[in-house]
C-alpha cells in the first residue's frame, strides 16, 4: 500500500545500491503505466469524501475546543491552580491531543499537563511555532494549526493554537495544544482500509509527509525527491501539490518491497485551520488478503527460535549475525518466523521481508490501534526480554495486518532482536478493525476521570486508597481502576509499577459478577502480583454518583503474612501447623515458602502414592481428615504427616481448605554445644571464599554440599546462592539444591535471601533472620548468618544460631503485635498525605500523640542517613546516624535505607535500648514517607 511504499521511499535506495554494487540484485523492468477508466477514478472519489468528513469534523471539533478554551482561559493568572484544571479539562475533551500548555507573549510555557518530561518544559521558550499576535486575530475561531513539528518532549505532530487575552483585553499569550497526527488519520484510514480496500497518505501543501501507514515516512519533503522515487511517483507528487484535487497514476513498489507495480490514486484538499492547506491522497495499492493458515506455532516454540538467534548472535557477532537475518533464504527463516532486529533508539537493524526499512528510525511507529509497538519492543527489551503484542502486516499473507506476538531479547545495551508469531483468528486480524470513535471515547473517559478527579479530590482518592492499604496490614496495594480495568488511581508503589491510565488489571470481571458478588466481594485466584509477590487479589464495584457502574476496587492480599502470624501462634501453643490450599490444588500458603504456588496434584515434590490419594480426597471434600506420607525437613526422608481440614469461603467465587498438620519441628534435647563466635563465624565463611578463588565453582559447591567435609564444623555449614536466589549449596538439606528461594520469607516477614543478596551486593556482611536448626531437628531458631559475594553472580555464608534470643526459646511475636507494627508505619503515611510530613514527625516525638501504639517505637530518618525522631532514642534528632553501628559493626540506618529504597519490609538488628543502653533484639517494618524521608517502627524482641 502506498503508505508502505514511503517509508521505503526514504531509505530502499542506499540499500538497493549497495546491494547492487556487490552484483546480488537483479536489475527489473519497470512497468508501463495502463489506463484507468473515469469510472474507477470516481469510485474511489466517493471513498475518499467520507473520510475527508471524518478529518475535518475531528479538526473542527478539536479547533473549537481550543478556542472555547481559550476564552476561558482570558483573564486568569498564567501559572494558577486553576490553569492546572482547566488545561486538564481541554486535554479530557481532545482525545487526538498530547499535552496542552499555556504560553506567555514571550512564547515561555508557564503550564502544561502531562508527567515530568512535559513539566520539565515549563520555564523554556517554545521555539516550534512563531506565530505573531496578527497572526492570531487573523485566524479567529479556526485558530492556527501549525506546520508538522517535532515537539520539545520528542513526540511529532502540529499544533492548535489559539490568542489567550488579560483582564483589559489586552494580548497575553497563546493555548498550545499539541495533536498526534498518526491518530487523526490512522483510525479512519483503518475503517477505510476494511470497508473499502483503499488506503491514504496525507502531506502538506509545502510537500511534508504528514501520515502514510509506515510512521517512518512521516516528515519526510516530497518536494526534495529521491533517488528511490521512481520517476512517475515524482511527476504524480509534483502534480498532486500543485493542484487541490484530481486523480493519476504511478508506478511504485509494492507491498512486497521486492517489486514494482502500478498504483492509482485521487486527491482532496483540506483546510483544518488558518494557514494550514493539506492533500489526502486514496491509493488502491492495498494488500489482498492471502488464504488464512492453520496457526502451529506455539508461544514456547517461538520463544525457542528467539534465544536460537541470541546465542548465534552472540557466537557470530553483530555484523554477521544481521546478515543472517536478513537474509530472505537463510537459517532464520521458518514458515512464518523470521528474527528482526533494532537498536534501542529504534533503527531498524534486520526486516527481511522488507529491506527498504533497514536503517530507518521506527521509534514513533504506531499500528492501528495507536499501540507504539517499537517503543513497547524496547522497552520490553530493556527489562530483560519477553513477549509484546501489537498488529503488524503478516507477509505470508500478502502484507495484510494481523496480531501478532513477538518475544524480543537484548543482545546488549545496544540493540536487542526478536520474532513473532501471527494470530490469524485474532481480533483485529483481516476483517476486524479498531473502531476509531470508540477508541476516541475510550481516552476520553480515561482522561474525564483524571480530570474529575483533580476537581473533586484526586488527593480524596488517593487518601482513600492509602487509608484502605493502612486498615488492612496483610495488603500489598491498593488501585482505582475504570470499567475497562485501566488504572486511574493508586497507592504509591502501585503507580510506579503500573503507569496510570496505561496499566491494566489482570482479571476481569463483569458488571454482572460484581453484584452478585455484593458486599463478599470477589477474591481470585492465587498468582504472581506485582514486585513479584504471591497473593490474591480482593475486588469490589465502584459507582458513580448516580448509582451507575463506574469501575472497580481491587486489593491485593499478601497470603504469606494472612496466615503466617496465626500459624506461629498455633505451632507454638499447640504443637500443630497449617498449610492452605484452593480446590485445584494450587497451595497459597505454606511455612515452607518455596511450596507456595507449587500444585498438589502435578508438582513433582507431591507425587508420593499416599499423598496423592490424600490430596483428591482434600480438594473434593470441604472437611475431613487423612494421613500421608511427606518429606521431612531435609526433603531426603518420609515420614508420617497426619491432618484434619476444613473449608472457608473468603469471598465470592472462592474456596480456601485450611489443612491443619502434626508434622512440626521442635527440639529433641536441649543441649547446646559451644556457640561459634561472631569472629569464628567470619573467618570460617572467608576461608570458603578463599577455596572459591583457588577452585572451580562446580569444585567449591561439591565441598559445600558434602556433610562430611572440611566446610561443615559443629553447626557451622557453608551455604551457598545465586544472586537471583537459587540454591547452589545446602548440605543438610540436599533436595532444596537447585530450587529458587527468592521469595522465601521467615514466620515473622524477613525475605532472607532478599536481605542476603542485598548484604552481599554491598560486600558482604552480617545478617538476621529465623531458620530450621539441622543440629535440633530443623526446630525454626534464630540465626545470626555471615555472607560474602564470590562474583556478581552467586553468594557464600554460613550462620550461628542464637539461643539467647527468644525466638529460639519458644517464644513468637503475636501476629496482633505484628499487624500494629504494619499499621503504624502504614498510618504514618497516611498522616504525612492529610496532616504533612513535619506533623508526623512531631507525632512521633510526642508520646501521647494519635500515632503513638504500646510497646512500639516509630522512628523517622532522610534518604542521607539524618535521624528526624526516634520515639526511642529522642536525643538522636537531628544527627547523622550513617557511621553509628552495633556491636556486629552494623550501621542500622544503613540498613533502613537500603531496605526501605528496595519497597520497604521487615528486618532483625541488635539496637541500643535506653537508659542502659544495652543492645536488645528488635524487629523492625520500614517504608518510604516520600522520596526523601523514611519512616518505620520496632518492637523489642523480649
Amino acid at each position: 500500500m502506498i503508505h508502505r511504499a514511503f517509508s521505503k521511499i526514504l531509505f530502499i535506495l542506499i540499500v538497493l545500491l549497495l546491494i547492487s554494487a556487490s552484483g546480488c540484485i537483479i536489475p527489473q523492468n519497470t512497468p508501463t503505466l495502463q489506463p484507468v477508466s473515469e469510472e474507477y477514478y470516481a469510485e474511489m472519489d466517493a471513498a475518499l469524501y467520507p473520510y475527508m468528513q471524518s478529518i475535518d469534523e475531528q479538526m473542527k471539533e478539536t479547533t473549537a475546543a481550543v478556542w472555547n478554551a481559550a476564552r476561558e482561559l482570558d483573564g486568569m493568572p498564567k501559572d494558577g491552580p486553576e490553569i492546572d484544571l482547566a488545561l486538564l479539562k481541554l486535554k479530557s475533551e481532545i482525545p487526538l491531543s498530547y499535552e496542552a500548555g499555556r504560553v506567555d507573549k514571550d512564547n515561555i510555557l508557564t503550564a502544561i499537563t502531562g508527567e515530568q518530561n512535559s513539566q520539565q518544559l515549563v520555564g523554556e521558550e517554545i521555539v516550534t511555532t512563531p506565530y505573531t499576535e496578527d497572526d492570531l486575530r487573523a485566524a479567529g475561531s479556526a485558530c492556527v494549526v501549525s506546520n508538522f513539528v517535532t515537539f520539545q518532549n520528542g513526540e511529532r505532530g502540529v499544533k492548535v493554537i489559539a490568542p489567550v487575552y488579560d483582564a483589559e483585553g489586552n494580548y497575553d499569550g497563546t493555548l498550545q495544544v499539541s495533536l498526534n497526527i498518526e491518530s487523526l488519520f490512522s483510525g479512519p484510514a483503518d475503517e477505510l482500509r476494511e470497508k473499502y480496500g483503499y488506503t491514504v497518505w496525507a502531506a502538506q501543501e509545502n510537500g511534508v509527509m504528514l501520515y502514510n501507514e509506515e510512521m517512518t515516512d512521516i516528515g519526510s519533503d516530497l518536494t526534495n525527491p529521491s533517488s528511490a522515487y521512481t520517476p512517475s511517483f515524482t511527476s504524480a507528487a509534483k502534480d498532486i501539490l500543485a493542484n487541490e484535487s484530481g486523480h493519476t497514476s504511478y508506478i511504485f513498489y509494492s507491498a512486497a518491497w521486492h517489486n514494482i507495480s502500478q498504483t492509482n490514486v485521487v486527491w482532496n484538499t483540506l483546510e483544518p485551520g488558518y494557514g494550514q492547506t493539506w492533500r489526502i491522497v486514496l491509493t488502491d495499492n492495498t494488500p489482498i488478503p492471502h488464504e488464512i493458515a492453520e496457526q502451529t506455532i506455539t508461544p514456547e516454540e517461538l520463544k525457542a527460535f528467539v534465544t536460537n538467534a541470541y546465542l548465534y548472535a552472540q557466537k557470530e557477532g553483530k555484523t554477521a549475525a544481521l546478515a543472517a537475518f536478513n537474509d530472505p533464504k537463510g537459517p532464520f527463516i521458518d514458515g512464518e518466523l523470521y528474527i528482526f532486529a533494532g537498536g534501542m533508539d529504534g533503527t531498524v537493524l534486520s526486516v527481511p521481508y522488507q529491506p527498504g526499512l533497514i536503517g530507518a528510525n521506527a521509534w514513533f511507529a504506531e499500528d492501528p490501534a495507536g499501540v507504539k509497538y517499537v517503543q513497547r519492543v524496547i522497552a520490553r527489551a530493556e527489562q530483560g526480554g519477553g513477549y509484546v503484542l501489537y498488529l503488524y502486516p503478516n507477509p505470508s499473507v500478502g502484507y495484510s495486518t494481523e496480531l501478532k506476538l513477538s518475544y524480543v531479547i537484548p543482545v546488549d545495551n545496544e540493540w536487542y532482536l526478536g520474532a513473532g508469531l501471527y494470530e490469524h483468528n485474532a481480533p483485529f486480524s483481516h476483517t476486524t478493525y479498531v473502531d476509531w470513535k470508540m477508541r476516541n471515547e475510550l481516552i476520553k473517559q480515561v482522561r474525564t476521570m483524571r480530570y474529575l478527579a483533580a476537581v473533586e479530590g484526586i488527593p480524596a482518592v488517593e487518601l482513600a486508597l492509602l487509608k484502605l492499604r493502612r486498615d488492612i496490614p496483610f495488603s500489598f496495594e491498593a488501585g482505582l481502576f475504570d470499567m475497562n480495568d485501566t488504572l486511574i488511581a493508586s497507592t504509591e508503589d502501585l503507580g510506579k509499577t503500573m503507569e496510570i491510565g496505561v496499566g491494566k488489571a489482570t482479571n476481569h470481571y463483569t458488571e454482572e459478577e460484581l453484584k452478585a458478588a455484593g458486599p463478599a466481594c470477589i477474591v481470585s485466584g492465587y498468582s504472581r502480583l506485582l514486585f513479584e509477590d504471591n497473593g490474591v487479589t480482593i475486588t469490589s464495584p465502584v459507582y458513580d454518583a448516580k448509582g451507575n457502574y463506574n469501575g472497580t476496587l481491587r486489593v491485593g492480599i499478601n497470603t504469606w503474612s494472612l496466615f503466617s502470624g496465626r500459624d506461629e501462634y498455633l505451632r507454638n501453643e499447640y504443637g500443630y501447623t497449617l498449610w492452605v490450599a484452593q480446590p485445584d490444588g494450587l497451595v497459597i500458603y505454606d511455612k515452607d515458602t518455596e511450596k507456595i504456588g507449587r500444585n498438589l496434584y502435578t508438582d513433582a515434590l507431591y507425587q508420593t502414592s499416599s499423598l496423592q490419594d490424600a490430596v483428591k480426597t482434600i480438594c473434593e471434600d470441604q472437611s475431613g481428615n487423612a494421613s500421608y506420607f511427606f518429606y521431612d525437613s531435609t526433603r531426603v526422608n518420609l515420614s508420617q504427616t497426619n491432618v484434619v481440614w476444613d473449608t472457608v469461603f473468603p469471598g465470592y467465587g472462592m474456596e480456601w481448605r485450611l489443612v491443619l498438620a502434626d508434622y512440626v519441628p521442635e527440639k529433641t534435647t536441649t543441649e547446646t554445644t559451644e556457640t561459634p563466635t561472631m569472629e569464628e563465624l567470619k573467618s570460617f565463611v572467608e576461608r570458603a571464599y578463599v577455596y572459591t578463588q583457588t577452585h572451580t565453582k562446580e569444585e567449591a559447591l561439591s565441598a559445600f554440599n558434602d556433610q562430611n567435609g572440611e566446610f561443615v564444623d559443629g553447626e557451622l555449614y557453608i551455604f551457598a546462592y545465586g544472586m537471583d536466589g537459587e540454591t547452589l549449596s545446602l548440605p543438610f538439606q540436599p533436595g532444596l539444591i537447585g530450587v529458587n528461594r527468592w521469595i522465601r520469607e521467615d514466620p515473622n516477614g524477613i525475605k532472607i535471601l532478599q536481605r542476603m543478596a542485598a548484604r552481599a551486593q554491598q560486600g558482604g556482611g552480617y545478617v538476621y533472620y529465623m531458620g530450621p536448626n539441622p543440629d535440633h531437628d530443623y526446630a525454626q531458631e534464630f540465626k545470626l548468618s555471615y555472607v560474602m559475594p564470590v562474583d556478581e553472580t552467586w553468594l557464600i555464608g554460613a550462620g550461628i544460631y542464637v539461643q539467647d534470643n527468644p525466638l529460639s526459646q519458644n517464644q513468637y511475636i503475636s501476629w496482633t503485635k505484628h499487624d500494629d507494627l504494619t499499621y503504624q508505619v502504614r498510618n504514618m503515611q497516611y498522616l504525612a498525605k492529610t496532616e504533612g510530613v513535619s506533623s508526623v514527625i512531631e507525632m512521633i516525638k510526642d508520646p501521647d500523640s494519635e500515632l503513638q501504639i504500646e510497646g512500639l517505637y516509630p522512628f523517622a530518618v532522610t534518604e542521607n542517613g539524618t535521624d528526624l525522631a526516634d520515639a526511642l532514642n529522642p536525643e538522636m534528632a537531628g544527627t547523622n546516624q550513617l557511621g553509628m553501628t552495633n556491636s556486629l559493626g552494623m550501621s542500622i540506618t544503613r540498613e533502613v535505607i537500603s531496605l526501605t529504597q528496595a519497597g520497604g519490609g521487615w528486618m532483625y538488628c541488635l539496637w541500643s535500648i535506653p537508659p542502659t543502653n544495652e543492645e536488645e533484639y528488635v524487629l523492625i517494618y520500614v517504608e518510604p514517607l516520600d522520596a526523601s524521608v523514611y519512616v518505620g517502627s520496632l518492637i523489642i524482641l523480649e
